[in-house]
């Protein structure tokens, strides 16, 4: 009996063959229209785009969803949804945007070059958190980085485009 190199992590709905991309992208708009028929996900169909494309070497899926309200907000220094109070009540916690730039709060705050950003709302993580979920459903990753070795059955990346940046 053969082995495999490295372990492969299976979605929950993929089968471990090879299947095409364009196979796959239509079962996902299958799950997003559902999803949005159960006020899982805001908008319609016409907020969110499928696309697959097959390559020299590999396969691709994009998920994009755009024209949706109350995603993005202006960044305040910390990571939306992630203040708490201390046990004692005497001041609170955050996380960092992460942004180093971020001139609310970043590191290099001061500097000439900090600027302001954009940054996803709670709603923003939690409809992207859908999209990957989906994305990842269909997939497989035998990838193992430490030796540059890269499995998997299609590339691609989920987003929620930002009105203001325009992609």
């Amino acid at each position: 009996m053969s082995r495999a190199m490295y372990e492969r992590a299976y979605g929950e709905k993929c089968d471990g063959g090879f299947r095409r991309v364009t196979d796959i992208a239509k079962q996902i708009r299958a799950d997003i229209k559902a999803a949005i028929a159960s006020g899982q996900l805001p908008g319609s169909m016409k907020n969110y785009s499928v696309r697959s494309r097959s390559y020299s070497g590999g396969q691709a899926i994009d998920i994009a969803a755009k024209g949706l309200d109350g995603m993005y907000q202006w960044c305040e220094g910390i990571k939306p949804g992630s203040k708490r109070p201390f046990e004692n009540g005497e001041g609170w916690t955050a996380q960092s945007c992460g942004n180093v730039w971020c001139s609310a709060g970043g590191q290099y705050r001061d500097s000439e070059h900090a600027k302001p950003h954009r940054i996803k709302t709670v709603e923003g993580e939690r409809v992207l958190a859908i999209l990957q979920g989906f994305w990842d459903a269909y997939n497989w990753n035998g990838s193992e980085i430490q030796v540059d070795y890269f499995d998997r059955l299609y590339w691609g990346v989920p987003e929620i485009v930002d009105p203001e940046r325009g992609w």
